[in-house]
């Protein structure tokens, strides 16, 4: 089995390393600058990393979510970087998950989540305590926040970020690339990527 290698240092890796069960596994992490807090052996840069660690060898995990700005395209920027590598997926041992989700590669599934969902993309992230009911799709790359609940039947696209205690209302379609702000309530269709907030959500940018 290839070891894994961890991509970024800063909170949101600190938090998944702490639901990742067998750390003896992940031999280091690379960033863009060394990180001394960081509990891993640092591999330098993604130039350096991509030139000294080939994909044959080793797989990757991308923990990096956002930087300033609430949308996910510095992650999906890392992600195409690291597009040849396999992708390891970190399931907490409290995350209650149905025999009927498919997960694909990469995916991370937080503490306490509920997961009833048909299917869940690649390199997805449900994070601690979200709710993802049944018949749920979640498409590539896509986040979705502390406390979030997903109702049924929810179709949401790629590249979605969706912030902390969002409910979604049963049989809503979500989107590629669409914000939905922290405490949001989305009752209706969101066709048009953009930044959506209030209750109901609105588009605001």
């Amino acid at each position: 089995m290839k070891k894994t290698i961890i991509i970024g240092s800063g909170g949101h890796a600190l938090s998944l390393l702490g639901i990742v069960k067998e750390k003896n596994k992940i031999i280091g992490y690379c960033d863009i600058h060394k990180n001394d807090d960081f509990p891993l052996e640092y591999l330098g840069t993604d130039e350096e990393m991509l030139k000294n660690y080939p994909p044959e060898k080793y797989a990757v995990h991308c923990a990096i979510v956002y930087e300033k700005e609430y949308n996910l395209n510095l992650r999906k920027g890392i992600l195409q970087k690291y597009a040849n590598y396999d992708k390891s997926s970190v399931l907490a041992d409290s995350a209650i998950i149905s025999d009927l989700t498919q997960i694909d590669c990469g995916c991370e599934i937080f503490e306490r989540c509920v997961v009833k969902a048909k299917f869940i993309g690649c390199n997805s992230i449900i994070n601690t305590g979200a709710i993802v009911e049944h018949g749920v799709t979640i498409g590539n790359n896509t986040f979705i926040g502390p406390g979030a609940v997903i109702c049924g039947g929810v179709e949401i696209g790629d590249n979605v970020f969706i912030g902390a205690g969002v409910a979604v209302r049963d049989d809503v379609t979500i989107c590629d690339d669409a914000v939905i702000g922290i405490g949001s309530n989305v009752v209706n269709d969101i066709t048009e990527a953009g930044v959506y907030a209030g209750n109901p959500a609105r588009k605001i940018r």
